[in-house]
């Protein structure tokens, strides 16, 4: 399915997403708000590499996740992947609202 970077990705109004490499591919975080400012409940992830797929990992597209309302706004996805040193456009859809930020894996 599809890639980000290792270390951190650019925070956007409402979400900041981070990869790092897992055995097999990426463990990908997503965290946003707090509080009542979270996205939170079921929401989807998408993201899309920027410029030419080809030879990139294929995207991820409506991902489902939950985020908590209560506590930390934090969810963690893992993708069969490898490093293409991209950079990916991921949006988060959520109930109460929706981001988008870059990362680059």
């Amino acid at each position: 399915m599809l890639l980000f970077g290792a270390g951190t990705g650019h925070a956007a109004p409402g979400v900041v997403v981070w990869a790092n490499s897992a055995p097999g591919g990426v463990d990908v975080v997503v965290e946003t708000g707090f509080g009542e400012q979270g996205l939170s409940g079921w929401c989807t992830y998408t993201s899309t590499v920027q410029g030419n797929p080809i030879g990139k990992p294929a995207p991820a597209l409506g991902v489902p996740f939950y985020i908590s309302p209560d506590g930390p706004h934090v969810a963690r996805l893992w993708f069969p992947s490898y490093p293409t040193g991209s950079t990916w456009n991921v949006t988060v859809s959520c109930p109460n609202g929706v981001a988008s930020t870059k990362t680059v894996w």
